[in-house]
């Protein structure tokens, strides 16, 4: 049985692109900012003692990378968080007006989120979760990065020693991204990156979900109903990665 929806105005169909692109521009006021911030919170450097100034210098250096490291991480996380709920919403969504027995939730016996969701929308929603198969092996490794800063901290001594060695590997290719230390190390330009491979994620099951339940009968065509490109009307000035 197909239930008629409302218009195409559902959360999860439009809100996703509008967090990730406030997580992209959160991220980069921070990062613009930062150094104006650090420097208002730090010791005076005009001490008429040298080694005062120098130790206050000292202490900004340190304060600006720190708190870029450690703000980065959650950004990231953030992002992973949207993009997994909007394709847990996309699913309901189907489940709902498609009456589709089995809930994405439902069907934990084999593989993790991303296996999972993989299967639900090839069997019961007609359309793939990603584009490409390079986009699906990008989603697989920046899953393993957000498992590995979930569960072990983003740190060598928390992970199992073949987690970390894996990503390590996966990621060795990749500029931005350091494993090098004790902690997991991200730049700006990994995490924009990151950022971006999330939203055109959305943005396919998204027009996707749209087109498959057109076609359906579930919804109308109206532009009304449904933003025509979620990258047009957020004017993300930014490019994906080199392939």
């Amino acid at each position: 049985m197909v239930t008629k929806s409302r218009p195409w105005t559902d959360y999860y169909f439009t809100a996703p692109s509008w967090d990730l692109t406030a997580l992209y521009q959160l991220h980069e006021l921070v990062d613009e900012n930062i150094e104006d911030l650090v420097a208002a919170r730090s010791p005076s450097r005009t001490s008429e003692h040298p080694g005062e100034s120098a130790v206050a210098h000292m202490h900004q250096i340190m304060l600006n990378q720190m708190l870029r490291n450690t703000i980065r991480a959650p950004i990231y996380l953030s992002g992973w968080a949207v993009y997994e709920s909007a394709v847990a919403g996309i699913a309901e969504h189907f489940r709902q007006r498609l009456a589709i027995p089995f809930a994405l939730t439902d069907r934990n016996g084999a593989g993790d989120f991303l296996a999972r969701s993989a299967r639900y929308f090839s069997e019961h929603l007609g359309f793939t979760l990603t584009p490409s198969g390079e986009q699906e092996a990008e989603l697989r490794r920046l899953y393993r990065l957000r498992n590995l800063l979930v569960h072990a901290g983003g740190t060598r001594a928390g992970a199992r020693a073949k987690d970390w060695e894996k990503a390590r590997l996966e990621f060795a290719s990749r500029r931005g991204i350091d494993f090098s230390g004790e902690r997991i190390a991200l730049d700006g330009k990994f995490l924009k990156e990151a950022l971006m491979i999330f939203y055109t994620a959305v943005e396919h099951v998204t027009v996707e979900a749209r087109n498959e339940l057109i076609r359906r009968g579930v919804t109308s065509a109206t532009t009304d109903d449904f933003p025509a490109s979620l990258a047009t009307r957020v004017h993300l000035q930014v490019q994906l990665p080199p392939s």
